[in-house]
């Protein structure tokens, strides 16, 4: 690996695993079908959807909209927020010792944050700049 590196010339990149949320996708879905149905329009609306989250349990909250064309739109429950920053940057933290051992340096400066799919399905993942290090 080290020798294609050097070999290859120019930048060296790594992927390394990235935080992320799918819980927000799900809100945004499930927001998108009751703002077409109307329901985030008024009082009344929003006093459906909030007996419909509480009902069924679903795994959403009905919050106050900062859009004035509603009254309310759905947002995560508390136990759904995470941080996926930092997750990501606990990625990094894992993943440095790895590239470490085998004689590269990641540098989490460079790591921009990309998403892909198949599907409905998401992975996110980070494209981070490494270099050779001294003595390898």
């Amino acid at each position: 690996m080290r020798e294609v590196a050097r070999q290859r010339g120019g930048p060296i990149y790594a992927i390394v695993d990235g935080g992320y949320n799918w819980r927000l996708d799900n809100v945004a879905a499930a927001n998108r079908i009751v703002d077409r149905l109307g329901l985030t329009r008024s009082e009344s609306g929003c006093g459906a959807v909030q007996w419909t989250i509480a009902h069924l349990r679903l795994h959403a909250s009905v919050v106050s909209s900062a859009d004035g064309d509603k009254k309310c739109e759905l947002g995560l429950r508390a136990d759904d927020v995470r941080d996926t920053v930092a997750e990501s940057h606990v990625d990094l933290e894992v993943a440095m010792p790895m590239f470490e051992s085998n004689g590269f340096t990641l540098d989490p400066s460079t790591c921009v944050p990309y998403h892909a799919g198949i599907g409905k399905g998401v992975l996110v993942y980070q494209w981070c700049r490494v270099s050779l290090r001294d003595g390898h």
